[in-house]
């Protein structure tokens, strides 16, 4: 999508249906960033909190809904919240279940696997060298 003044970022939930919602598991699926969240405005459990950068249109929420309802086996009803961390995508919880699709989330992934390859890789690089320094 082009950056021209006027457009709206892509808050499209095709990606997040397909890659947020059906391939995460039961339980809890969060980042620090937006795991504490507020209990308070969760009344029960056919509600479903939902966060995002910019305003859903009905459609999309309608959409949602119904992708959430599918996913749950029974029907939902959204609180929509604007969240600007969430930069784009979308984070929900649904009772104890977090499924987050937010390009934070995301981020937070990328950094994560990168931290985790760096130590890998001075781990691996201090293993090769020899015990007394020894560059023969």
């Amino acid at each position: 999508m082009s950056g021209t003044a006027g457009t709206r970022p892509n808050t499209s939930l095709q990606g997040i249906s397909r890659s947020g919602l059906a391939s995460s598991g039961s339980g809890t699926e969060s980042d620090g960033a937006f795991s504490q969240n507020s209990q308070a405005g969760l009344s029960g459990p056919n509600m479903a909190l939902v966060r995002v950068a910019v305003e859903l249109t009905d459609a999309e929420k309608s959409a949602l809904a119904r992708v959430l309802e599918k996913r749950c086996g029974y029907p939902v009803r959204l609180e929509v919240e604007l969240d600007s961390r969430i930069i784009g995508g979308v984070w929900v919880q649904v009772g104890d279940t977090i499924i987050d699709g937010s390009l934070q989330g995301r981020l937070e992934t990328l950094r994560h696997h990168l931290r985790l390859s760096s130590r890998a890789m001075i781990l691996d690089s201090g293993q090769s060298r020899s015990p007394e320094g020894d560059t023969t």
